[in-house]
């Protein structure tokens, strides 16, 4: 290039760049969404309360936010400053003198520094009853039917077939209890994306305890007629307000709320309990988010489920006797800083991976410990105490494809202590540990008496490297008798009694969740095998 040229371009380029800071340039679009509302109308009694969650986002900068009800403007919310972002919990109070039958809409007004406005979507709120309850025939049987959100303290008795229609909530300050040998019934639909299910709200309780020989069911519509399946239904869901690492006010995926700062948060107690045929869109059969210590779990199973049988996020609440037959997802998976308790735990299932079709990339673990993908030792930290499990996978044979589930994962920061466990049949992982500071191994994190056996890897990452192959630990590769992928039943002495751990722990010096001389699945009528047959 000629020097003169060169020079006219070098002195051009300062007006160039003038001219390019001068150019307009065009911002993204603005935005207002609704958090907590998937669409359908809300039904809500006269001077009753609406919680409603938004964020609206501009990058020119939010100047103002307006609430709507029928088209009158009832609010402003000035911004002060620079917000770029505005994350807003907004609480409607209902008129005590509305009409029953008359409807509200409620909407949100963003205007930006650039004079923009969005609006977004109107939320339909009908004036009725919270909740009905209406005797029915459905599917050739008699059934007292529920709708709606349970606002007064209700009773299921035994004397009735109960039927839940769409997703039922159990309101803050208000009980819902369940008699010994109650059936609850769920409606299932042909839509893929409705579903039935029961939540219980933060500072609502439910109180279902049930016997070894009155069980409280909570199964499918289409049980009575013999073609119950697994996914027919959503489940069980229960919102606490102790911690999560999420956050104190914490969205699920259905826009309910759970999380806070009360570790001892009670949200009743569940005993005797059988969860049958659920998992529909993507739900699982029993959900315990940010639940509370004092709160009591213990003799639940879990029966074809399509997904996960047991959700954990955040929360103190500990479990015992609980199973997971013929799991679609994960026996149980805990993350978001779930800190508690776990004693005599089996999962079993003869289905290869997550969910069928068969999700090769999202491998399903019996048990499965996170504390947070992205930020390993984000507080509150996922810490257990476990003893006596049994994992028993779909089944492993050499150079057979039989999937990828898993045993036990340990990962992405969790960590606690585990003893007394068999770990057998797995086409990947029997045992594996990641993602741990050195430090925290052996003290902090200790897997000790456990029998890992006939998986295609009995140990992965530092369960072998650190603990495994250390020889201080007492990990064996020898079968446990009896133990296969159609039975559970068997164990072996360990010189370990959790009772040391922690008084909570009940006395058990063995490997293993069920002992044959004390076997805690048989009785009366409320476990299922594999099979479908109940276990007398």
């Amino acid at each position: 290039m000629k020097p003169k040229l060169l020079y006219l371009l070098i002195g051009l380029l300062p007006l160039l760049a003038a001219c390019e800071r001068e150019r307009e340039l065009a911002l993204p679009e603005a935005s207002i969404s609704i958090l907590n509302y998937d669409g359908n109308p809300l039904v809500e009694e006269p001077a009753s309360e609406i919680e409603i969650d938004f964020v609206t986002q501009s990058l020119a900068g939010i100047k103002q936010v307006e609430v709507f009800v029928n088209g009158t403007k009832v609010k402003t919310i000035t911004m002060e400053g620079e917000v770029f972002t505005f994350e807003h919990n907004y609480v409607h109070q209902i008129p005590g003198d509305i009409s029953i039958g008359q409807e509200l809409q409620i909407s949100f007004r963003m205007e930006d520094h650039k004079g923009r406005a969005v609006s977004s979507q109107p939320i339909t709120v009908k004036i009725a009853q919270a909740f009905r309850l209406e005797e029915v025939v459905h599917e050739g049987q008699n059934f007292t039917k529920i709708w709606g959100k349970v606002n007064k303290d209700l009773s299921l008795t035994k004397d009735r077939k109960w039927l839940i229609d769409g997703i039922v909530k159990i309101d803050k300050n208000t009980t819902l209890t369940i008699e010994a040998g109650t059936s609850v019934y769920f409606m299932s639909y042909d839509d893929n994306d409705k579903y039935s299910a029961l939540a219980v709200l933060r500072d609502g309780k439910i109180q279902a305890v049930g016997k070894r020989e009155a069980p409280i069911v909570f199964t499918s519509d289409k049980s009575l007629s013999g073609k119950a399946k697994r996914g027919d239904w959503g489940g069980i869901l229960i919102l606490g307000k102790a911690p999560s690492n999420a956050g104190n006010n914490v969205l699920a995926d259905n826009g309910l709320k759970y999380g806070g700062n009360n570790p001892d948060d009670n949200s009743g107690k569940l005993r005797f309990i059988r969860i049958e045929y659920s998992g529909k869109a993507k739900q699982h059969a029993l959900q315990l988010y940010g639940v509370g210590s004092t709160s009591e779990m213990e003799y639940i199973e879990s029966f074809e489920s399509n997904n996960n049988a047991f959700r954990l996020k955040g929360g103190r609440v500990s479990l015992r006797y609980i199973a997971g037959i013929q799991h679609g997802g994960y026996g149980i998976w805990a993350d978001e800083g779930w800190q508690g308790k776990g004693q005599f735990w089996l999962f079993q299932t003869n289905i290869e991976a997550t969910l069928l079709p068969v999700n090769y990339w999202n491998q399903a673990r019996s048990v499965e410990f996170r504390n947070d993908d992205t930020m390993y030792n984000k507080e509150p930290i996922t810490t257990f105490m476990l003893s006596n499990l049994t994992l028993i996978g779909n089944g492993y044979e050499s150079n057979q494809n039989k999937g990828t589930r898993r045993g036990l994962r340990v990962r992405r920061g969790a960590r606690g202590l585990l003893y007394n466990a068999i770990v057998t049949e797995f086409p990947n992982d029997g045992v594996r540990v990641e993602d741990l500071p050195e430090e925290t191994l052996g003290s902090s994190m200790i897997i000790d008496n456990i029998h890992s056996y006939n998986n295609a890897i009995n140990w992965g990452q530092e369960a072998e490297k650190f603990f495994f192959k250390s020889g201080k630990y007492n990990l064996k590769e020898e079968a446990v008798a009896g133990i296969s992928t159609t039975n559970f039943v068997g164990s072996v002495n360990s010189s370990y009694d959790p009772k040391t751990m922690d008084t909570w722990f009940v006395s058990a010096s063995y490997i293993g969740a069920v002992n044959p001389s004390d076997d805690w699945t048989t009785g009366g009528s409320w476990f299922k095998n594999a099979d479908g047959s109940l276990r007398k």
